[in-house]
């Protein structure tokens, strides 16, 4: 998954919004996003998102 993802964002397939949500799924987990992104992942953010995705699923 790690390897699809960072070829999708390096031709600009996938946002960095994707991949935090990849990352609240449990797809990837934060090291892989910072290699991917070269970014820090802050774990408000990834916790908000599994929040959200909880709360949609409930729905």
């Amino acid at each position: 998954m790690f390897e699809s993802l960072k070829e999708r964002y390096e031709k600009n397939w996938c946002r960095k919004d994707q991949l935090k949500r990849f990352v609240s799924l449990g797809a990837i987990d934060q090291e892989e996003y910072e290699r991917i992104t070269g970014e820090p992942l802050k774990d408000n953010i990834v916790k908000n998102q599994a929040r959200e995705a909880e709360d949609m699923d409930q729905a």
